[in-house]
């Protein structure tokens, strides 16, 4: 992803942000956070890609080779090694297609 600020066109990468949920957002994790770039001083939000939902299934497959090594099932640790292989190809796959120019964060009014 592009880690720059739309700003000032700085690079954010390595730096430490802090982050604070929108006034209203009763998430657990929030996807609505607001962040300020430390070096012109305006505030950014998180641009999430549309495709970023589906990266929370990556927990999914070592749950199920969990679950399954507790139950001592071959069948679901085998299903749950497809389903890690399957989610790690996805990842990958998005990076490379989507997220690469993907800018990280947006101006904020």
């Amino acid at each position: 992803m592009d880690h720059t600020c739309p700003c000032c066109q700085k690079s954010m990468s390595r730096k430490r942000l802090m982050y604070w949920a929108f006034a209203g957002n009763k998430d657990a994790f929030p996807t609505s956070t607001l962040s300020v770039c430390e070096h012109c001083g305006q505030k950014l939000a998180i641009n999430l890609h549309p495709k970023e939902k589906w990266l929370k299934w990556n927990g999914i497959g070592p749950g199920i080779i969990l679950l399954a090594i507790l139950a001592d099932n071959d069948d679901l640790v085998l299903a749950g090694g497809v389903v890690l292989l399957a989610t790690a190809i996805m990842t990958i796959w998005f990076e490379i297609t989507c997220f690469r120019k993907w800018s990280r964060f947006r101006k904020t009014a």
